[in-house]
């Protein structure tokens, strides 16, 4: 309805390199359409804080190009510091580029900005992970749940925190909840973490 506005491009992009990333779609199909696509958007707008905060994910997630991500990570911020995600995600590209401290600052200014949001929290739990925070993963994860009994992404989480913490009771606890097995399979997986220990299990 209105071709010259630049965030609709900008989320094509973004969907086109989904496609992608998950195998939806080749990349000589997905990458012309996801360029087409952002440089429309930038074209439009070089200030479009959605077409920097999408160029900024698909320069780390699909070109694997760190310096342009957080150039552009940068750019979004710039324009709007108080985008959660541009931050959580930005946080993950600083621990990708070992900057922890500067992860941590990124991860807690996200979950400050937007306390309830599902993804924010998801991913907030995986800096905790990548400090060994494990209580805080869990409880995180734990409020995700509060918000959203059936999102996904928080039962990895508390699966890898109660990991972290060799709490393997709760581990089998958390598992039955995913009800991905039958009950024979997981009193074999129960059965096999009690006689021969976690590891034996995976």
């Amino acid at each position: 309805k209105d071709p010259d506005w630049a965030p609709p491009y900008a989320g094509r992009a973004r969907v086109w390199a989904g496609l992608q990333m998950f195998s939806w779609e080749l990349p000589q199909v997905a990458m012309p359409k996801i360029y087409e696509n952002l440089n429309t958007a930038l074209t439009l707008d070089l200030n479009s804080e959605e077409a920097h905060y999408n160029s900024a994910l698909i320069a780390v997630w699909v070109e694997w190009n760190w310096e342009k991500g957080e150039r552009e990570f940068l750019k979004t911020l710039e324009l709007n510091p108080n985008n959660a995600f541009a931050q959580i995600y930005y946080a993950h590209l600083l621990m990708i580029l070992r900057r922890m401290d500067e992860a941590r600052y990124r991860a807690d200014l996200a979950l400050e900005l937007d306390p309830e949001q599902l993804l924010v929290l998801g991913l907030y739990c995986q800096v905790m992970w990548r400090f060994e925070e494990w209580q805080s993963m869990l409880d995180h994860a734990n409020k995700t749940l509060t918000i959203d009994p059936d999102y996904y992404f928080a039962f990895g989480n508390l699966l890898k925190g109660y990991e972290g913490m060799g709490n393997y009771d709760k581990w089998i606890e958390s598992m039955k909840l995913l009800n991905i097995w039958d009950e024979e399979t997981f009193k074999s997986l129960e059965e096999t973490l009690r006689e021969f220990g976690y590891v034996a299990t995976k």
